[in-house]
């Protein structure tokens, strides 16, 4: 009874507890429904009043700061990680082009060296071989018509 009656000048001379603390002076009433009056209520309070944590709000809202903080920690690893996979991806294909390059400026340069010291019945041996390769591989298929050019030398 005594601290029914305290409870009730404190929330008297300070009604704004009643949002923190009415559920309570309800709840030690000696009347039936007061329990359940007392269970309703609460369902009206802050729910961080009710959490039961001993944490001030300005340790609450650091914490949250800092999942936030985690959180975007998270996205910019994996949007990291993303990237990494990109450039890596990226750099591979320009690393083979940079071979096929270096392969076809080699082939090009050993060409260069055997025209050079070839007469001009050695590259048209050299050209009718390959033309007489390609056309037995099938790359090249003669035409059928009358009118077929003969190239010199093939007669």
């Amino acid at each position: 009874q005594e601290a029914m009656e305290a409870m009730q000048m404190i929330l008297q001379t300070n009604p704004q507890l009643w949002g923190v603390a009415g559920d309570l002076f309800i709840k030690n009433m000696d009347w039936p429904g007061a329990q359940e009056m007392a269970a309703r209520f609460s369902k009206t309070l802050d729910p961080k009043v009710l959490e039961g944590t001993d944490e001030s709000p300005e340790a609450q809202m650091m914490r949250a700061q800092m999942n936030d903080m985690a959180n975007q920690m998270e996205q910019t690893a994996a949007l990291v990680q993303q990237l990494q996979q990109s450039y890596d991806m990226n750099k591979l294909a320009i690393d083979e082009q940079n071979t096929q390059i270096k392969a076809y400026d080699a082939e090009t340069k050993r060409l260069q060296a055997m025209q050079s010291g070839l007469s001009p019945e050695q590259i048209q041996d050299i050209v009718m071989g390959t033309v007489a390769a390609a056309m037995d591989t099938g790359d090249i298929v003669p035409r059928s018509t009358p009118m077929q050019p003969q190239l010199p030398g093939l007669e």
